[in-house]
């Protein structure tokens, strides 16, 4: 997980809007990347995003296995499950206790941010021995 939502964890996290935590766990390990591979280049640094993907997906089957009742997504379909406990900023499905996006949305994303951030930083980069 990238140090922006754990720092946002610190602070009262019921006061922070989603929206700005999610942005914060883009852009610091977007900058992180970019700075960590501009010391040492590799390109395997663009590869974290598949991790960030399969933990995502392994915890949208999980919610998808949780059972639906009152304060808990009732009469949810598995699309409504999904969306409102990862990617709903403003509505919760009170499945995992409401911390969905904490849980996997955000570590996800960070992932993601660090790979694009390698990304750009191996533009125009010479990588000695991975070209072989």
């Amino acid at each position: 997980m990238g140090t922006g939502p754990a720092a946002i964890t610190l602070f009262h996290p019921e006061f922070v809007p989603p929206l700005v935590t999610l942005v914060v766990s883009l852009v610091v390990p977007l900058v992180a990347g970019f700075v960590i591979v501009k010391i040492h280049p590799s390109e395997s640094a663009t590869l974290p995003w598949m991790m960030g993907l399969i933990w995502w997906m392994l915890c949208g089957l999980h919610v998808l296995d949780m059972p639906t009742g009152p304060m808990a997504c009732y009469h949810c379909g598995a699309t409504d499950k999904l969306w409102l406990t990862f990617l709903s900023l403003n509505a919760d499905s009170g499945l995992l206790d409401g911390q969905g996006r904490f849980i996997a949305t955000w570590p996800a994303v960070a992932t993601i941010g660090y790979s694009l951030g390698a990304k750009l930083g191996l533009r125009n980069a010479d990588i000695p021995f991975e070209n072989n």
